[in-house]
């Protein structure tokens, strides 16, 4: 790879191209994101570097105007981005192949510039590259100051690109993140649903907001996808975490959940081993707030509690301070964990083997890493040898008991019939408002496939919840954790919160809402899958009415007792 170089084209274009090695067979024109209104090619070069960090691919990152910077229009920009084309098509060697690459808002110029151009270029154009890429500008699609429906939306990708014979000619590659709020991944989707099965290959990232791909931990991830796409050599991305931080002969145990499925009743039972040790709190929360920016409240929730805490010390001689002063202490050490740069895990693991005294495993016990991707996933298990549990539970009585323990936790002193209509309708309203299915936390599918696509199958244990609670289940845990069973104690559960009955309304709206998780857990589990799970999914309308309680009814159409 050379260091970037700058060279105009034309009169006034410029392009940086950085490159692995001369007379590369691949090249990759890349146009860079800003909405038209900022931004510059600079923004790429962390992320060309990588791609170009290996034998066969130059990269050219061109320069367009923009709104901000040149006082720019939108044909302004088109222009620029032709002329770029133009200039890299004449660049091939023979034998060359030609990638356009655009991200964000250089997505839609990329796009453009291939449909406005003549046929010989077009003819050289081998691939797309489009990273969370703005390909819709109809009514319902991307504006801001730069573009505007009623004046570009005829100029839309997705719309002229439907049946367009290139289709069926260029290969494409998609990745874009799930929590991307500036172009949402459904864009994306219905993008890649235009071609071929075997032309467009759609990678997301679930847990990923805008511009993911040119950030930790994402880019080496998406560039080495990129460099198998354009068939150059491969370069495996490695570990970002440094590699063997545990103690010698230690292994880091994760509970990654799922939430309100037994994992604090399995690390009180572990907890009871001589040959574990842990901490004094059982989540850490320390991957998903790195990793998971709707999870990232959970250190915020910590900032604040030790901010209360420092608030209410007194000042002179007061043995109340004493306590005071210990649950500041506590607050401080637990936020320890976040006091270093990204990629630096020596403060977490640090915390995690304090009192540490040559115990086999060292457990990290955390439901909400569930929502993790495989990116994550594969930074825990580079922390040195590792082991993750994952707990399933019937999916319904799985949410019914976490929207009883939030409306619990947010209303404790309601009366039962108050507390059913509540838990009812944050029933209904998840139904409403979300996908259930897709919720990070209640999809155990999504999990399971970001969780062997980064640790080997030998390092990972499935359980039920509806078996867990009894000896031979514990036997295999610690058969798979190469420690020494102890008995169990009954099957005491443990934050089992508040009870009510779940209606027969609610229990088939979200039997209906979560029956892709049923399918794929019976999919993958067969006859492993627990008697007591739900056996299948009736549509509302074929259900006999008589199997609806009227009191059931009342509180699902909103007519609950107060």
């Amino acid at each position: 790879m050379t260091d970037p170089v700058t060279q105009k084209i034309g009169q006034a274009g410029e392009v940086t191209m950085l490159a692995s090695t001369p007379n590369d067979p691949v090249h990759i024109l890349a146009f860079h994101g800003g909405g038209g209104v900022a931004g510059t090619p600079d923004m790429m070069v962390p992320f060309a570097q990588r791609v170009t960090a290996g034998p066969g691919v130059t990269m050219a990152l061109a320069r367009y105007r923009t709104l901000n910077a040149d006082q720019a229009s939108f044909e302004d920009m088109r222009a620029d981005a032709a002329q770029a084309l133009d200039w890299a098509q004449a660049q091939i060697p023979a034998g060359g192949r030609l990638y356009l690459l655009g991200a964000s808002f250089g997505g839609l110029l990329a796009l453009d510039a291939l449909l406005e151009a003549s046929a010989e270029v077009q003819e050289h154009v081998t691939g797309l590259i489009l990273l969370n890429a703005v390909t819709d500008t109809g009514p319902d699609g991307f504006a801001n100051r730069v573009i505007k429906p009623e004046d570009h939306g005829h100029l839309s990708p997705i719309a002229r690109l439907k049946g367009h014979p290139m289709l069926s000619r260029l290969r494409c590659f998609l990745a874009h993140g799930g929590q991307d709020d500036v172009v949402p991944i459904d864009v994306s989707h219905r993008f890649a649903a235009l071609w071929p099965k075997d032309r467009c290959e759609m990678m997301p990232f679930p847990n990923s907001s805008h511009g993911f791909f040119n950030r930790a931990p994402h880019d080496k991830t998406v560039a080495a996808a990129v460099r198998k796409f354009v068939g150059a050599t491969p370069i495996e991305p490695k570990r970002t975490g440094s590699t063997g931080l545990l103690p010698k002969g230690a292994t880091m145990v994760y509970g990654i959940g799922a939430q309100k499925a037994g994992t604090s009743w399995l690390f009180d039972y572990l907890k009871q081993s001589e040959e574990s040790h842990t901490v004094h709190i059982k989540e850490l929360h320390y991957f998903d707030a790195l990793y998971v920016k709707s999870e990232q409240s959970h250190l915020n929730n910590r900032l604040a509690q030790l901010r209360r805490a420092v608030d209410n010390l007194t000042p002179g001689m007061d043995p109340a301070n004493r306590k005071r002063l210990r649950d500041t202490q506590l607050l401080a050490e637990r936020l320890s964990i976040h006091a270093a740069a990204p990629g630096d895990h020596r403060p977490y693991v640090e915390y995690m083997t304090k009192g540490y005294a040559g115990q086999k495993i060292i457990c990290d016990f955390t439901p909400s890493y569930c929502t993790l991707d495989a990116e994550g996933f594969r930074e825990m298990d580079s922390l040195g040898p590792a082991k993750f549990i994952f707990i399933l539970r019937d999916p319904v009585d799985r949410l019914w008991s976490q929207i009883r323990m939030a409306i619990g936790a947010q209303n404790p002193t309601l009366s039962d019939a108050a507390y059913e209509a509540k838990c009812v309708a944050h029933a209904q309203d998840l139904r409403d408002k979300r996908d259930i299915a897709r919720i990070p936390r209640a999809d155990y599918a999504r999990t399971m496939e970001a969780l062997e696509a980064a640790v080997p199958s030998d390092h990972i244990h499935y359980a039920f919840y509806e078996d867990l609670f009894s000896q031979d289940s514990v036997d295999e845990i610690c058969a798979f954790l190469d420690i020494r069973p102890h008995k169990v104690a009954g099957d005491k559960r443990v934050n089992l919160g508040r009870s009510t009955v779940l209606p027969d309304a609610v229990e088939q709206m979200l039997s209906e809402a979560l029956a892709p998780q049923y399918q794929a857990v019976r999919a993958r589990f067969g006859d492993s899958v627990p008697a007591a799970w739900r056996e299948s999914v009736v549509p509302l309308s074929k259900k006999a009415p008589q199997a609806f309680s009227e009191k059931a009814v009342r509180l699902l159409t909103g007519f609950g007792d107060n």
